[in-house]
């Protein structure tokens, strides 16, 4: 006789644990506002001369989308741990725009390859960005994202991915 589980194996948009969380709304209409917004600006880009600015954005936008899709579909089955650990390569890529549109003059990095020592790291981008466009990435989270997506341990970390008793 087999044994029924007490949650399905695979989620579906109708039952997934997470379901009717407000921040979840809000990243789900994000998302749903992001591919709307690419679906209408990317065929513009096609057959166009585009700047360099223009030419990353149309890679990273594009990559951030599919990061958070990413992200949705792990907290969607559960997996929020995999999640947390895509969350530093979408903050990576926001952060890349942001610190570009703040300092165009500054593309030739990304072209020339975003090489490790030429290119701003992801600790010292937020705050080179902040003091010009009002927005911050508090080191708290930073070093957090950091921990987590290099397996350190982190100290009183709650448990990021519990559902029905069984971690994932």
């Amino acid at each position: 006789m087999k044994k029924e589980l007490a949650f399905p194996v695979v989620f579906s948009p109708d039952n997934e644990p997470y379901l009717g969380r407000e921040l979840l709304f809000h990243f789900d209409k994000m998302i749903s506002c992001c591919l709307e917004m690419n679906s209408e600006v990317a065929p513009k880009t096609h057959n166009t001369n585009l700047t360099d600015l223009q030419k990353m954005a149309c890679q990273v936008i594009p990559q951030s989308i599919s990061i958070a899709l990413s992200i949705r579909e792990l907290v969607r089955q559960g997996y929020l741990f995999g999640g947390h650990v895509l969350i530093r390569s979408f903050v990576e890529r926001v952060m890349i725009l942001m610190y570009l549109h703040s300092k165009p003059e500054k593309i030739e990095l990304w072209k020339n390859g975003w090489k490790h020592k030429e290119a701003p790291s992801l600790v010292l981008t937020p705050v080179k960005v902040s003091s010009q466009t009002g927005h911050c990435f508090q080191s708290s989270r930073r070093s957090y994202v950091y921990k987590i997506n290099f397996g350190f341990p982190v100290n009183n970390l709650r448990k990021i991915s519990h559902f029905s008793g069984t971690v994932h």
